[in-house]
């Protein structure tokens, strides 16, 4: 019996060497995959994170770093099945759900993008692309009052994101409330003067408001800036 117990001891010994052993592997190879991404060989970083996964099969940070390098490539379908595989394994971590509506987004559904950044915001309510995001598709499913909220939560977090004040303009657009969208796209235009989308909608709000001559030199400025709806607009509006 002594025998027997010195003999499992002694295996389940090997069995932890040899685990730590491929743990340490794994890292290794998840280090390596790191570094060949920050130098953009995204190919090379994929290699190096699948020699990870097969060391480590419950290595979520691997899988997810790996979807990374295939967005990268525009192998959408492969990024979002690694991030899904690196929530299913870690379902604490905001990041992958973050990382997965955007290509979500990318995909065309919209609602489900939308509910990734709502996991997200329920595990980080301070990341403010978070709320922009989800905001975005609140207005594409014309969900105005919500995106207000939304982007009203992104601007707070982070006063200095042009798209915001223009998402937001957008929504208030929605909501008919052409003055406080025109208001908005001022601050977008203020923070970035080539944002064309935002002199296109703010011609827009001007014209609900009946200001047809400032609309179309908004429209013109937009057309300067390289917008084609623009130019469509001043063809229909202002000749």
């Amino acid at each position: 019996m002594q025998n027997l117990v010195k003999y499992v001891s002694a295996l389940v010994f090997s069995i932890f060497l040899i685990n730590t052993a491929q743990a340490q592997e794994a890292t290794d190879w998840y280090q390596l995959g790191n570094e060949m991404f920050e130098k953009k060989d995204y190919t090379g970083a994929i290699d190096s994170y699948n020699h990870a996964i097969q060391m480590n099969p419950k290595y979520a940070d691997a899988f997810s770093r790996r979807g990374n390098a295939k967005q990268h490539l525009q192998d959408l379908p492969g990024a979002l099945a690694d991030f899904t595989a690196s929530i299913a394994i870690n379902p604490k971590n905001w990041q992958p759900y973050y990382n997965r509506g955007v290509i979500k987004y990318k995909l065309n559904d919209s609602k489900g993008a939308g509910e990734d950044y709502t996991k997200v915001i329920e595990l980080n309510n301070k990341y403010a692309p978070a709320y922009h995001n989800r905001g975005v598709t609140r207005n594409e499913s014309k969900d105005y009052a919500g995106a207000v909220e939304d982007f009203n939560k992104a601007i707070a977090l982070n006063p200095k994101n042009a798209d915001s004040y223009y998402s937001r303009g957008n929504a208030k657009s929605g909501l008919k409330q052409y003055k406080e969208a025109i208001e908005d796209y001022n601050k977008a235009i203020e923070l970035d003067p080539k944002h064309a989308k935002a002199f296109s909608n703010r011609g827009v709000a001007k014209l609900a408001l009946d200001d047809k001559t400032g609309a179309c030199a908004d429209f013109n400025t937009a057309v300067a800036l390289g917008s084609t709806t623009a130019a469509e607009k001043i063809k229909t509006y202002c000749q």
